[in-house]
């Protein structure tokens, strides 16, 4: 199993959500060429579970794949507390023969505004300060 937790964020104990600071701090980003792999030959394949503190950018792989026999991929889950994208050359994937693939879970926040609501009805400040001059 991988899980990775940058900036300041704090994991709820469901270990699926997360809670995010007013002032959000932490990038997970994933290059075109790399890779985060919890794959397995036969049997299930490991749990990936990716937690930024602001943004989470994919542009190589996040994989979870049980290569052969009666493997299952395993759980990814992304969670962002700002912006998750997917780039073009990104892949996400949990795959497996059967019994198959398991949950992929992937959240962000859009900040296209000067701030995002979460669940909590807190706001959150996504974007970087302006300098005033």
């Amino acid at each position: 199993n991988i899980r990775i937790t940058v900036g300041n964020v704090t994991v709820n104990p469901d270990d699926l959500t997360i809670t995010c600071a007013t002032t959000p701090a932490g990038d997970i980003l994933v290059e075109t060429g790399a890779g985060i792999l919890a794959n397995n030959f036969d049997g299930v394949a490991g749990n990936i579970k990716m937690f930024a503190g602001k943004n989470a950018t994919i542009h190589g792989q996040v994989l979870s794949v049980a290569l052969l026999g009666a493997g299952k991929g395993g759980q990814i889950t992304i969670d962002a507390c700002c912006d998750l994208v997917i780039g073009d050359t990104g892949q996400v994937i949990s795959r497996g023969r059967d019994p198959g693939a398991y949950l992929v879970h992937l959240q962000g926040v859009s900040s296209r505004s000067s701030g995002s609501w979460r669940p909590s009805g807190r706001r959150i400040s996504c974007r970087s300060p302006m300098a005033v001059t």
